[in-house]
């Protein structure tokens, strides 16, 4: 992603929609996109093959580096509206 910098004179952030599997989902495919979006003043809405609330793969949650995180920070399993808080 170049540039998703927010135009200084827009009344209205931009808006982007990020999808998510139902189940199975790689939290670490949407980490990157979702931060630049977040820090450039995007308004950013998750949404889901069935409207479901996405489920990570448990293997990713149980082992590697995504599991050492949820650790080191104290949070269990995040939510998606959690990360926008």
């Amino acid at each position: 992603m170049s540039s998703i910098q927010v135009p200084p004179d827009t009344l209205h952030p931009p808006k982007v929609v990020i999808l998510l599997a139902d189940e199975g989902q790689d939290p670490t495919e949407v980490a990157v996109p979702w931060k630049k979006f977040r820090d450039s003043g995007w308004e950013i809405t998750f949404a889901t093959e069935n409207g479901n609330v996405a489920k990570a793969d448990e293997r990713l949650l149980a082992n590697g580096l995504f599991a050492a995180f949820l650790v080191s920070r104290n949070h269990g399993l995040l939510s998606p509206a959690s990360l926008l808080s």
